[in-house]
């Protein structure tokens, strides 16, 4: 692999320069990676906050079959 230095203006002017389509891929490897990041963060609270024991799977079941339903009404 080469590496090279580049300063950002250089790589701002770079991608400018790139056909629309390439520079929607640039976006969207942008995006991709900003919401890789936060989905992390978002699993690394989840797991360091307490269980809540005083919800039983069943009543998650029901929960989410009521809110298929809502979505799914016409």
């Amino acid at each position: 692999m080469v590496s090279i230095a580049v300063s950002l203006n250089n790589l701002i002017a770079a991608i400018l320069a790139l056909s629309f389509q390439d520079r929607a891929k640039v976006a969207q490897a942008l995006i991709q990676s900003e919401l890789r990041s936060d989905l992390t963060q978002l699993l690394t609270e989840l797991y360091s906050s307490p269980a809540h024991d005083d919800v039983t799977d069943e009543e998650i079941l029901t929960e989410v079959r009521a809110v298929r339903q809502l979505v799914l009404e016409p």
